[in-house]
């Protein structure tokens, strides 16, 4: 073996580390960047949740806490004044009774 071809094989390998260390570079950056998003999101929750309850006339959705709203439960109708008084009274949508 010359010194030349000892030479190339040395170079092509340190090029192929290079190349890695690179690749790996990239990898944890991207891992460090997503890392400090969730830190800043983090942050953010704690700033809401120390700052406490908002006014109830607040319309920063972020502000208020993710609670499901139970739907209301219909009222049913006033009865409708009738001719005879006595007679018993049912809500319009109970035509079954």
């Amino acid at each position: 073996m010359s010194f030349s071809q000892t030479s190339t094989e040395t170079e092509l390998r340190l090029l192929s580390l290079v190349e890695k260390l690179q690749e790996e570079n990239r990898n944890l950056a991207g891992q460090l960047g997503f890392r400090e998003a969730q830190l800043q999101q983090a942050n953010e929750r704690i700033r809401l949740l120390e700052a406490g309850p908002t006014p109830a006339g607040s319309s920063s959705p972020e502000a208020q806490p993710e609670e499901p709203e139970e739907p209301e439960e219909p009222e049913e109708p006033e009865p409708l004044a009738t001719a005879n008084p006595a007679a018993p009274v049912r809500p319009w949508w109970r035509f079954w009774e």
